[in-house]
């Protein structure tokens, strides 16, 4: 893990070299120092919202290391600027997107794997366990908690500090989408081989993107859509064999109709369909 870390860096420092060469807005990661060190301690007030953006935003000092890790010759590297951001859009999705994964965790601990067969099912979720992969690293844990929803930008122009943000919010927003429609809505791979098939694959992919972002519109960004589809899942339609046929009733759930309540979508009726037997007169 330290090593990982430790390449990390080297990586971070030396792609920071080479774009220090042109002008650039970017992100850096924030689990690595010196960026999560001063993300955690970062006190965002009222002087540092952007109102038009509906998010905090300050600049903040960076000592930066650019002649290698492990050196102690800091300089600051040309006009090279680090903003720090705190979105509560941002933090609610980052902390639901971390408890949903220490959930998927937790099942997979305790489905009584051990081994490489626990490694192996965890995948890219062990990161959030301990080194053996049975126990969680709740310091880890807590501290990207406390990161949700704060990230940093690193830029060498002269943009006002709101500029800045507003051109990487843009770029966030794409980078969302297609998260979202990599994860979310699959769209790979593709099980198509003939080009309409694969166009029209997409085409409902890009579809469901834009319902997925009314969606989340409609219940003013308070939560994502894997939390949304999670919640109208709770309603279900549930067939019952009667003596004149087949009676479908639904299920309740407080969480599905407060979500169709915000989108104005009429609740169902107890019964959704039935099937009656017609009487035989022969």
């Amino acid at each position: 893990m330290k090593c990982a870390l430790f390449l990390l860096r080297i990586i971070l420092t030396f792609s920071l070299k080479l774009l220090d060469r042109n002008r650039y807005i970017t992100a850096v990661y924030r689990l690595a120092q010196p960026y999560r060190g001063i993300l955690m301690n970062s006190s965002f007030t009222e002087e540092h919202y952007l109102k038009e953006l509906d998010i905090y935003a300050m600049e903040v000092d960076v000592k930066w290391n650019t002649d290698g890790m492990g050196r102690n010759e800091i300089k600051r590297a040309g006009n090279r600027r680090a903003i720090a951001v705190y979105s509560k859009e941002r933090e609610k999705e980052d902390i639901s997107d971390i408890e949903e994964k220490v959930s998927t965790v937790r099942d997979i601990i305790a489905s009584g794997r051990k081994g490489m067969d626990l490694i192996n099912a965890l995948g890219k979720l062990k990161a959030y366990t301990k080194s053996s992969g049975t126990e969680l690293n709740t310091k880890k844990i807590d501290d990207m908690k406390k990161l949700a929803g704060r990230f940093t930008i690193v830029t060498d122009t002269d943009l006002p500090v709101a500029d800045i943000v507003k051109r990487y919010k843009d770029l966030w927003k794409i980078e969302r989408s297609f998260r979202t429609i990599k994860s979310f809505l699959e769209i790979r791979p593709v099980f198509h081989r003939r080009e309409e098939r694969i166009k029209a694959h997409v085409f409902v992919c890009v579809l469901s993107l834009l319902i997925s972002r009314l969606f989340e519109k409609a219940v003013n960004d308070e939560m994502t859509v894997s939390v949304i589809s999670d919640m109208l899942s709770e309603l279900k339609a549930i067939p019952v064999k009667t003596g004149d046929g087949i009676i479908t009733l639904r299920s309740e759930s407080d969480n599905a109709r407060k979500i169709l309540d915000q989108m104005k979508i009429p609740y169902p009726g107890r019964i959704v369909d039935s099937i009656l037997t017609l009487p035989n007169n022969n």
